[in-house]
């Protein structure tokens, strides 16, 4: 009988991109007999003046010599050629993808993933899907397979009642699998690390969880680090570039796109000064309370919810953004009341004679004293803006010009770009309600602010209008 040891010099041929003929068969020191054994067991099949390899399971025990002797490079090689061999040969399969996964090459372990599909067996199929998930939370995936991953659902990942001989605890692996589908990652920590310490045996599909879930977990710890740093650093134009760019990657969670919006109302509060107006609408859902803009009771609700599951909240990004938002409006509405209460300057007297000038319709006079009001505090540049707001208030009939009054209240924490944006939007509004007059007044606000790539904003937005104008001529005729 043949023993596997002595083939090691026929797998050795195999590693260089030797063929198996009946030479070099004997130069593995393989006599005929031998060789006759080998093709009468199926191990060899002989091909005209060939012989292939079919059954690979000796190659891949002798790959296994070679982990055992740290040969590690020539093991991946001997890997490599039995999934040449045999795509199908599992295990070879399943070490090739472990391989490139520690080494964080996943574009590489993407390649080899759909030879572990299968369509007889749903227990496999249910795997290759969650594998395949789990590669899409940290490595961007071809087209192909990021479409496949992103119609899945949760019962395509979940394991099956009755595949008990491959899983010791079914509702412990599922709860981890929903956890990783809903992509609530701190809570999915808890379940694997108490899963993993549990383990008598690990299974290679055990070691794709750990492994990948590390790195999932560490992606994301990542990206905790870097808001808070950004927080910390009052960098709240780049937090919300960041973000806006992970949305536009389709890799964000519920809760990191609430994350995003609170990171948009940071900017925003820092960049106006101006505190937003909660809603009076009642809720007791957190994302809710978000919403309705009640700030501090979601913060609240945060450090409870941190205090209950024994959390850090310093480790919670929502809390971290809600704290930072509680304490900046704390800032301005302390500020905002020392202004109201040391307003006796001459400049403040000049300012409120303006909004009651406007207030009164008295057009001439509260154009004259802002000319001189906007020349003293240096902000002469704006004086347009405050125009065109003026007859926005007219043309919507609002009696107290509230965006006219909002500007120049606020007129010393301006920011054209945050303006911008902010205008842009009213711009669209109106324009979508037929305001061609209103959205045209707006327009010529944005044409008077400093912002990158002006021309062709400005381009754009005159397109709009022109279509809306032509859009309503054509319905009236």
């Amino acid at each position: 009988m043949i023993c596997v040891l002595n083939l090691d010099p026929m797998y050795e041929g195999l590693l260089r991109g030797e063929e198996l003929t009946t030479d070099n068969l004997h130069r593995y020191n393989l006599k005929d007999g031998d060789i006759q054994f080998l093709v009468d067991k199926g191990i060899l099949e002989k091909r005209n003046d060939k012989y292939e390899l079919k059954k690979v399971g000796g190659f891949y025990k002798y790959e296994n010599k070679l982990v055992g002797l740290k040969q590690f490079d020539k093991a991946l090689e001997c890997l490599k050629k039995i999934h040449e061999i045999n795509p199908k040969y599992r295990y070879a399969t399943y070490q090739l993808i472990l391989y490139y996964i520690r080494n964080e090459e996943y574009n590489e372990a993407e390649e080899y993933i759909d030879d572990l599909d299968s369509d007889e067996n749903k227990y496999y199929h249910n795997d290759y899907n969650f594998l395949l998930y789990l590669l899409s939370l940290v490595s961007t995936l071809s087209k192909e397979h990021q479409e496949y991953v992103d119609n899945l659902t949760f019962d395509d990942i979940k394991i099956f009642e009755e595949d008990k001989e491959r899983h010791r605890d079914i509702e412990i692996n599922n709860d981890m699998r929903k956890m990783l589908f809903e992509k609530d990652f701190y809570k999915a920590r808890n379940i694997v690390t108490s899963y993993m310490r549990g383990l008598d045996k690990v299974s290679i599909q055990d070691n794709y969880l750990r492994i990948l879930f590390n790195a999932i977990y560490d992606k994301n710890d990542i990206g905790r680090r870097k808001i808070k740093k950004l927080v910390e650093d009052k960098k709240y134009q780049e937090l919300v570039e960041s973000l806006e760019y992970k949305q536009s990657q389709m890799d964000i969670s519920l809760s990191e796109l609430y994350t995003l919006k609170l990171s948009r109302v940071l900017f925003e509060i820092s960049s106006t000064g101006i505190i937003p107006e909660p809603s009076k609408k009642i809720s007791h859902n957190l994302f809710d309370i978000i919403e309705n803009k009640r700030y501090f009771t979601a913060l609240n609700m945060t450090i409870k919810y941190c205090k209950e599951k024994g959390y850090d909240p310093n480790n919670n990004t929502m809390y971290l953004l809600l704290n930072e938002i509680c304490s900046l409006i704390n800032k301005i509405s302390a500020k905002n009341k020392k202004e109201e209460k040391d307003n006796d300057s001459e400049v403040d007297n000049t300012k409120e004679t303006i909004v009651s000038l406007m207030k009164e319709n008295n057009f001439d006079e509260c154009y004259e004293l802002l000319d001189k009001y906007l020349e003293k505090q240096g902000y002469q540049k704006y004086k347009a803006v405050f125009i065109y707001l003026i007859k926005i208030g007219v043309y919507k009939q609002d009696d107290n010009y509230t965006e006219a009054y909002n500007f120049l209240s606020n007129i010393k924490l301006v920011n054209d770009k945050t303006y911008v944006r902010k205008y842009i939007t009213s711009f669209y509004e109106s324009l979508n309600n037929n305001l061609f007059e209103e959205a045209e007044l707006y327009l010529n606000i944005i044409r008077e602010l400093e912002i990158d790539n002006k021309d062709s904003i400005i381009n754009e937005l005159e397109n709009a209008l022109n279509r809306g104008k032509d859009s309503k001529k054509l319905i009236k005729n």
